[in-house]
């Protein structure tokens, strides 16, 4: 899933040792995108160099374009869901798609005529 946004809070990175002794290390940060709803995401890094990499490049504030994979998984009967980070971009006017057609707003719809045409549906 690909999406744009602020990065309003970046969380406090965990460490630690894995099951096999291998050490990992993980930081979430808070994006929130300009939707309508369900605009406010927490995305999670995983990796050391990934890691890094991101807490000297991007800022708290900073627009950025995020592609996320969402993953479930099953633990004890319980469902948990990441949004896992695979690739992140400062946010340039590039980014914008000036043939996208814009969606239609509630207003829209308001500012329609109903009509009592006859047609063909069974219902």
């Amino acid at each position: 899933m690909k999406t744009t946004g602020v990065i309003k809070q970046i969380l406090s990175t965990q460490e630690g040792v894995g099951k096999e002794g291998k050490k990992w290390k993980k930081v979430q940060f808070i994006l929130e995108t300009n939707a309508q709803y369900d605009n406010t995401y927490c995305i999670n890094i995983m990796g050391e160099d990934k890691v890094n990499e991101f807490l000297n490049t991007y800022l708290e504030g900073e627009s950025v374009v995020v592609n996320i994979n969402i993953k479930t998984s099953k633990w004890k009967d319980k469902y948990f869901t990441n949004l896992d980070l695979w690739k992140i971009e400062h946010f340039t006017s590039n980014d914008i798609d000036p043939n996208a057609e814009d969606l239609p707003t509630p207003e829209d719809y308001e500012n329609q005529e109903v009509t009592n045409e006859q047609d063909d549906l069974p219902f």
